[in-house]
């Protein structure tokens, strides 16, 4: 497989992560016609239903024949999902208020099962007197507290600051540090940038703090709210700031009330402060009782989204690939393809549910690209090479080194009358040349190199239709094989979220002849800046990847 079909494989050890290890319950499928039947009737036919006539003892004569004896054994059993989600055993802190001595206090639900549906919070109740349903989703609360989790704010102005919190990796950062919402100046939410981080938010892509937009107005009410920056991890940036606020002498519930309560109330949005039937907060599981130590509240047990929840394992787990992304990042901004000047450069990243795995570099004449790219865990690869769209004659249309596993190699492929001529060395092997029938333009290598080496053809806005060759590697043995891709211009009003502002944006239909030559295999939505490929999310099985050219000039980045 290529490059771009590799990232599949890669992200396998990412596949356990955020909304893959987050558990939901499954839906009623029952119609209303269905509910039409009476008690005990699972068919709905007329004899089963009231006001029936007929004898069901009665013979074909008409007479009455003695009753069978009806054997009654164990009802059969019936799973009906339900669609909620349980937290069941907790201390429920449901809100925080000053008493009449201008005390702050809680209001605690003790031994309480909190159900949730659709998001919603429908029922507190006793645990004593709840009965845990078939289909639950059920964490367990006992010696556990409940809260809502906490609201900050991460800037008063529109600006650099603020942008930067626009950043998906940096809201699934915050999430993973237990908050629930970053307070920000409202015309940055409601634009391109916000709308696309809410829609990967309500389609569970990414598991992320929600962006809280606020007018300017509604911003001077936070003047005295916790003010979270992006000098540092918004987790540790939480703490710090609390830990501050208690050696200044604050009450931890005043504390804890500031973060909740009263931060959802002064962003317009009290149904996300507390923890009672119709809120819609999302809510903390915590292994401590955070009145007594509020720095609880960013390491939760468990959080939920909606009716899902991430559990600490989960948790744990997306920290360490939040931090392996950073890491990438740092890498990718150091590739150089040879012989390119760096100001020619452009870079790609690639990640899924906000995580960067891998990116490539590329810089060049148009229809003539050096290139170097890399992917990190669980496979840690390399790949340089030079891919041409008209190379002189007799020349190579593809040079390209890739070091990695399972075996590292070297290839070049060349036009022919009848397809690619190809050479390739494998790794303590022998030069092998071989001939690859079909289509002789340079084979596919990686999506951003491709659309950017043929960036020509998109000018137009014509529908284009591309026979390739595909270069297959990672999984097996290494060869070229057929792809069709299919492009169609998507109308600028029809924008899908997160292409919002594109000159251009495209769907793709990549087909595999050898398989179905009309079904599309995978789907790509692609977006063009200044003639050139900027965005694709490429759907892929549960979890879109995506790359984004970076720096992201003008927008925040994808990841």
């Amino acid at each position: 497989m290529n490059r771009l079909q590799i990232m599949f494989d890669r992200i396998s050890g990412l596949r356990g992560l955020a909304l893959l290890a987050m558990l939901a319950a499954g839906c009623d499928g029952t119609t209303g016609d269905d509910a039409g039947s009476g008690p005990g009737s699972r068919d709905g036919s007329p004899a089963a239903k009231a006001g029936a006539t007929e004898d069901p003892s009665a013979n074909a004569e008409g007479s009455t024949a003695e009753a069978e004896p009806e054997m009654i054994g164990p009802p059969e059993p019936e799973f009906i999902p339900i669609d909620r989600l349980v937290i069941t055993g907790a201390t429920v802190l449901s809100g925080f208020q000053k008493n009449a001595d201008d005390v702050w206090a809680a209001t605690a639900l003790q031994d309480t099962t909190v159900v949730i549906e659709s998001g919603e919070v429908v029922r507190l109740v006793a645990s004593s007197s709840f009965q845990i349903g078939l289909g639950d989703v059920v964490v367990t609360g006992r010696d556990r507290f409940v809260i809502a989790a906490p609201f900050i704010v991460g800037a008063r102005s529109e600006g650099e600051e603020a942008s930067r919190w626009m950043e998906g990796g940096r809201l699934v950062d915050a999430a993973l540090a237990g908050i629930g919402g970053v307070v920000l100046p409202e015309g940055l939410v409601d634009g391109p940038a916000g709308r696309c981080i809410l829609d990967r938010i309500a389609n569970f892509e990414i598991p992320a703090a929600t962006p809280i937009g606020v007018d300017a107005d509604g911003l001077r009410s936070f003047e005295d709210l916790m003010v979270v920056g992006t000098d540092s991890l918004p987790g540790d940036a939480l703490e710090r700031s609390i830990r501050e606020r208690i050696a200044a002498g604050m009450d931890p519930l005043r504390i804890i009330a500031d973060l909740t309560t009263g931060a959802a109330a002064a962003a317009g949005r009290p149904d996300l402060g507390g923890v009672e039937v119709g809120s819609r907060s999302r809510l903390l599981v915590l292994d401590g009782d955070p009145t007594r130590d509020p720095t609880l509240l960013t390491r939760p047990h468990a959080m939920t989204f909606g009716d899902r929840v991430m559990r600490r394992a989960e948790i744990e787990v997306l920290r360490d690939a939040s931090d392996r992304g950073r890491d990438m990042r740092t890498s990718i901004m150091q590739l150089t393809p040879e012989g390119i000047d760096t100001a020619d450069i452009r870079r790609w990243y690639t990640s899924t549910q906000a995580q960067v795995f891998a990116g490539i570099a590329a810089g060049g004449a148009e229809g003539d690209l050096g290139f170097s790219g890399l992917t990190g865990q669980p496979r840690f690869d390399r790949v340089e090479g030079r891919i041409r769209l008209e190379p002189p004659e007799g020349h190579p249309n593809l040079d390209l080194v890739y070091d990695g596993p399972p075996q590292s190699f070297v290839i070049t492929t060349t036009s022919t009358d009848t397809g690619l001529a190809v050479d390739l060395v494998i790794e303590q092997g022998d030069p092998i040349e071989a001939d690859s029938p079909g289509p002789a333009s340079p084979p596919i290598v990686d999506l951003a190199i491709d659309l950017d080496l043929r960036r020509a053809l998109f000018r137009a806005g014509e529908e284009i239709d591309l026979e390739l060759q595909e270069l297959v590697y990672g999984n097996g043995p290494i060869g070229l094989a057929p792809r069709r891709y299919r492009f169609t211009l998507i109308d600028s009003d029809a924008c899908p979220p997160c292409f919002d502002g594109y000159d251009q944006t495209w769907r793709l239909e990549i087909i595999d002849p050898e398989q179905d030559p009309e079904t599309a295999a995978a789907v790509a939505i692609v977006g063009f800046r200044d003639g050139r490929p900027s965005r694709a999310r490429f759907d892929a099985g549960a979890d879109a990847v995506w790359f984004d050219e970076h720096p992201a000039i003008g927008r925040p980045a994808i990841d």
